[in-house]
């Protein structure tokens, strides 16, 4: 880094391109006092996270850190994972069977388009029963 202006800051734009060029090329970080200062800086950092080492055990972790899985609702209140109940099923209906390409043709050939209308309005009626369900929270875990 010792430039010509007797190994103070560059100041001419050759000293400055000197400069550039050896950290472009890494020979700057090559030195033993830049290895040296990263060593530091490493130590310093691994020492920072000691404090939060007990949460890596076992039953101390989870006495701090567990919580019980969450999900949200359409309408965007937190609710526990349903993974059982109504709303996974409706979702499944929703989601994998009549929305999905994959059963398109399957359901159009074996269902008349009556039969369809049926079970979309099944998923629409079991929509509006956990819409109501929700608004009546003593319901909620029922459903």
């Amino acid at each position: 880094w010792e430039v010509s202006s007797g190994g103070g800051a560059p100041s001419t734009l050759e000293e400055w391109m000197r400069v550039l060029a050896t950290l472009i090329q890494g020979g700057a970080f090559a030195t033993w006092r830049a290895q040296v200062t990263f060593a530091v800086v490493k130590l310093v950092f691994a020492l920072s996270a000691a404090p939060f080492f007990c949460f890596t055990l076992g039953p101390v972790g989870k006495v701090f850190a567990h919580a019980d899985p969450t999900a949200y609702t359409p309408s965007g209140r937190l609710a526990q994972t349903d993974t059982s109940g109504l709303s996974a099923y409706l979702a499944f209906w929703k989601e994998d069977v009549l929305e999905s390409e994959r059963f398109r043709q399957e359901l159009d050939t074996t269902f008349t388009p009556a039969e369809m209308q049926k079970v979309h309005s099944a998923v629409e009626s079991g929509e509006r029963c956990l819409e109501d369900a929700w608004q009546r929270p003593g319901t909620v875990k029922r459903t």
